[in-house]
C-alpha cells in the first residue's frame, strides 16, 4: 500500500516521534511511504529510514497579520495537494489537528482517503476559535480520525463511531545504542523528559522536587528536553537553591539510555494525549510517578503495579508520592519488574498491526 503521512515538522516533538517509529514498522512490513512536511529539511531533529520518500515544502512562512495568515494557508493547500497527488498516495494519514484540517481541505474532491491523527486532548488545546470552527466543519469528512488514546477518543464523540478509532502510538526504539548523561558518582536521579512547556508542568514539578532536597539529599532531577520555558524553569531552579541537585542539560537525540539509568521516573504534565515518553520509560523497566491528568496516563500506569498516578496536578499528593518511591529502593525494583511489560501492551509490531487493519477497511483505490 502507499501511504503519505503529512506533519508540520520533524523537528523534535512528541508527534514527530510517533511518525518515525511509525514509518519504521510501516517500511518493514512492505508498505510504500512518503513523508510531507510544511516546514525544510533543514529543521529535522529526526531521522527517517530508508526508503521512505521524503517531501519538504519549506512553506513555515510567519503571518504578521490575519490577512496573511488566510494568504499564507492558501499557499498551502494548493502546495500540499499538489505533493500529495503526486505521491499517488491510497491513503493519507495528517498528524496533529490543524495540519489535518488543512488536509481535508487541500484535499476536498480529491476522493483520497484522509485519516487524521489525534495526539492531543483537543478540550485542553490552546487552538484558536477559527480552527476550532474549522474542525468541527471539516472533520466528518475525514475517513477516518484516529485518536491515541481512549480518553481522547470520548471528546469526539460529536462524531459518529463509525468514523472514529483508537490506536495507541508504538514505542519508541528504547533499545537503540547511545550515550548515557549522567556522571558516574553513585547519585540517585528522578528523570523527566518532554519539550520545556507548559503543558508539561515542569514548573510543577521543580518547586514539588524543592520539597524533598533535605530528606533525599543523594537524589538529583535530570529534565532532559529544550523549549521556550527554559529561562522561567531555570529561574526556579536559582529560586530554590538548586543548582546543584537540578540539571536541564537540553534536549538529546536518543534519551533512553540515560533513562534506563534513572532510579524513577516522573511525569508532571497538565494534558496530554497518549504520552510515549512514559510508555518508553516502563518499557525500559523504570518505575513512574504521573499525574492523571487527561488523557493517557490512566491508559499506560497500573496504578500501585508498575506506578503511581496522581489525581491531575494535586501537587502535595504528587510530592507525597515522590518521598515514598524515593525511600523505599524495594519498591522501585518491583514497579519496574512489572513496568517492563509495557513492551507488549505498546509494542511497533501491535500498531503496525492495528494500522493495517484500519486501512484494509477505508475506501482505498
Amino acid at each position: 500500500m502507499r501511504i503519505t503521512f503529512t506533519i508540520g515538522s520533524l523537528q523534535v516533538g512528541g508527534a514527530e516521534h510517533v511518525l518515525v517509529t511509525l514509518t519504521k514498522g510501516l517500511t518493514g512490513a512492505g508498505h510504500h511511504l512518503t513523508i510531507i512536511t510544511m516546514f525544510g529539511a533543514e529543521s529535522d531533529f529526526f531521522t527517517l529510514p530508508p526508503g521512505v520518500e521524503r517531501v519538504a515544502l519549506a512553506l513555515d512562512k510567519v503571518s504578521p497579520t490575519p490577512f496573511h495568515a488566510v494568504a499564507n494557508n492558501v499557499r498551502r493547500m494548493w502546495a500540499l495537494r499538489r505533493a500529495i497527488i503526486d505521491s499517488k498516495p491510497d491513503v493519507v494519514v495528517a498528524h496533529i489537528f490543524e495540519n489535518g484540517v488543512l488536509n481535508l481541505l487541500a484535499l476536498c474532491g480529491s476522493k483520497i482517503p484522509v485519516v487524521v491523527l489525534e495526539q492531543t486532548d483537543p478540550t485542553l488545546q490552546q487552538s484558536k476559535g477559527s480552527w476550532e470552527r474549522l474542525r468541527r466543519l471539516t472533520y466528518p469528512w475525514a475517513a477516518k480520525i484516529v485518536s491515541s488514546s481512549a480518553g481522547m477518543d470520548e471528546k469526539f464523540r460529536w462524531l459518529p463511531d463509525a468514523k472514529r478509532a483508537v490506536i495507541y502510538n508504538p514505542m519508541p526504539d528504547i533499545d537503540e545504542p547511545g550515550e548515557v548523561i549522567f556522571p558516574d558518582d553513585g547519585r540517585k536521579r528522578l528523570i523527566g523528559v518532554a519539550r520545556l512547556v507548559y503543558q508539561k508542568g515542569f514548573d510543577l514539578l521543580i518547586p514539588m522536587f524543592a520539597r524533598l532536597v533535605d530528606q533525599h539529599p543523594d537524589w538529583d532531577l535530570w529534565i532532559i528536553g529544550e523549549g521556550e520555558k527554559r529561562q522561567e524553569l531555570e529561574a526556579l531552579v536559582a529560586q530554590n537553591n538548586l543548582q546543584n541537585r537540578v540539571f536541564l542539560p537540553g534536549k538529546k537525540n536518543n534519551p533512553f539510555p540515560t533513562v534506563k539509568a534513572a532510579d524513577l521516573f516522573v511525569l508532571s504534565s497538565r494534558f496530554e494525549g497518549l504520552p510515549g515518553v512514559l510508555i518508553a520509560a516502563l518499557g525500559c523497566g523504570i518505575p513512574a510517578i504521573s499525574f492523571d491528568c487527561p488523557s493517557g496516563p490512566a491508559e499506560i500506569v497500573h496504578d500501585g503495579v508498575d506506578g503511581l498516578l496522581i489525581p491531575a496536578e494535586d501537587t502535595d499528593a504528587f510530592t507525597a508520592a515522590m518521598d515514598k518511591v524515593m525511600r523505599d529502593e524495594a519498591l522501585r525494583k518491583q514497579m519496574g519488574a512489572k513496568a517492563i511489560k509495557a513492551r507488549e501492551r505498546f509494542g511497533l509490531d501491535r500498531a503496525v498491526q492495528e494500522w493495517e487493519k484500519l486501512f484494509k477497511t477505508l475506501d482505498t483505490k
